[in-house]
């Protein structure tokens, strides 16, 4: 089995599970065409559609990416679990797998280039081609359907921000980058070696990996759970649109496991469960 990381590293390479390369998660993405029934939809319905559809997948890449690294952070440097660990290994480095292969496939949803497809651009198209639903008035009558006979709604409302052009091409920009950083280290991973299989040698999936790196990608995929919490906060709560990551270093939510709610970010959450499941699974090994 392959250790993993201890120490937070942003130079690390992600390590291909070479023999866990499969195809059959290709039923994954069949739901992402668009139904016709789109013509139909206010625009509030089709911006609130992809909204859920980024909250989804990016959750989902965020699941995916820190169990893979909580798995070997915990097991990295303790013999006891290594021993126990390889008493199963065939299981485990199907999870590990299994892990790697529906981390990439989330990505390539989120930033899929079907215009036919849910994906990022998509969301951030409907926000900027109907910027009405971000108004006051709107806002108002989504806190009133909320909240029947509330007094606050109309000063909340009066106090609600109103996103300019500028926002949104700040938002379109980040986006873009964003997407720089996929298809620069991680697009041809997810079409060549868990999508399709075109790398079909070691070599060429090993070389495919070199040019990835831990930090980067643990990043890249906050960045998009971020963006999706900007985008929410300024649809239902009429607040600036400020895209925040937050911590995403494996050695800080080592450190605050036994502080951690119910309420933390799921990478946080996913993180500290998957720590705890290997601890009771290693004590009855």
């Amino acid at each position: 089995m392959r250790r993993g990381v201890k120490r937070e590293n942003t130079e690390r390479q992600l390590a291909p599970n070479l023999n866990l390369v499969s195809e059959f998660l290709d039923c994954y993405i069949s739901d992402q065409t668009i139904e016709p029934l789109r013509a139909n939809m206010s625009p509030e319905e089709r911006f609130v559609r992809e909204l859920e559809h980024l909250r989804q997948d990016s959750d989902a890449a965020a699941q995916f990416l820190y169990a893979w690294l909580a798995f070997h952070a915990f097991a990295y440097g303790n013999r006891s679990t290594i021993i126990a660990i390889n008493k199963n290994a065939l299981f485990w480095n199907t999870v590990l797998g299994s892990l790697q292969t529906a981390l990439f496939i989330s990505l390539g949803r989120i930033f899929d280039k079907d215009p036919r497809n849910h994906c990022i651009n998509r969301l951030l198209r409907e926000a900027t081609q109907n910027p009405q639903i971000f108004s006051r008035v709107a806002l108002a009558s989504r806190k009133r359907q909320q909240s029947p006979g509330a007094l606050w709604i109309r000063s909340y409302a009066k106090e609600a921000y109103l996103p300019t052009a500028n926002d949104f091409r700040r938002l379109s920009r980040y986006v873009a980058n964003k997407r720089k950083v996929y298809e620069r280290a991680y697009e041809n991973i997810r079409h060549q070696v868990f999508a399709h299989g075109g790398a079909s040698s070691k070599e060429k999936k090993d070389a495919l990996f070199n040019g990835t790196q831990l930090g980067e990608l643990q990043r890249l995929v906050l960045s998009l759970r971020a963006f999706h919490q900007a985008m929410w906060q300024l649809y239902f709560n009429g607040n600036k649109p400020m895209i925040k990551i937050g911590k995403y270093s494996i050695n800080s939510m080592s450190r605050d496991i036994s502080k951690l709610s119910s309420t933390a970010p799921i990478e946080q959450l996913v993180f500290a469960q998957t720590c705890g499941a290997l601890g009771s699974y290693v004590a009855g090994a």
